[in-house]
């Protein structure tokens, strides 16, 4: 009777491993038929969970590489991980009151300033807005790319071909 649930449960794992893209719940199916053939020669519900638990934890951990391996799976770095550990330089002074301030990040100076009053800028949701001379933006040489502490700039989101993230952390509280 305890083998058939146990046939039982590895058709569920299996069942859900089926409709799934990724691998999940195969080693646990598998675990199941160990704790299903421990069932067969014993009646002790403790010994049958142990072997399944112990066999599911050594088929991840003997398994997961080679399948990933196997499935393509890679690492894949992300712009974010290409700023690890480099310096950024300061080239102005940052005065909240004074709204000024520039650094140096990558090779690209980028400024905090006053928007132009009437100045037009697409927000990542596609809307394009009419800025206040009194909201301060994040800029590069050439262009807005942000509302400083409300949206980016769909000019400056992150697509297949960005190359360099900047991250911009800032209080505006006046």
């Amino acid at each position: 009777m305890q083998s058939a649930i146990w046939l039982i449960v590895a058709v569920v794992f299996a069942v859900i491993e089926a409709s799934t893209a990724q691998l999940v719940c195969i080693w646990f199916a598998l675990g199941s038929v160990c704790g299903m053939i421990a069932a067969l020669f014993t009646d002790n519900v403790i010994i049958q969970i142990v072997v399944f638990l112990i066999s599911s934890a050594i088929l991840v951990a003997l398994t997961r590489k080679i399948v990933n391996k196997l499935m393509g799976a890679k690492k894949i770095n992300t712009n974010a991980d290409s700023l690890l550990g480099k310096s950024f330089a300061v080239t102005e002074e940052v005065d909240n009151d004074k709204e000024t301030g520039s650094l140096k990040a990558s090779g690209t100076y980028w400024s905090v300033r006053n928007a132009e009053e009437g100045e037009k800028f697409t927000t990542l949701d596609g809307i394009e807005r009419t800025l206040q001379s009194s909201m301060l933006v994040i800029a590069d040489p050439n262009k807005a790319v942000a509302v400083a502490g409300v949206m980016g700039g769909e000019n400056s989101m992150i697509t297949g071909d960005t190359a360099t993230v900047l991250f911009e952390s800032a209080n505006f509280d006046g």
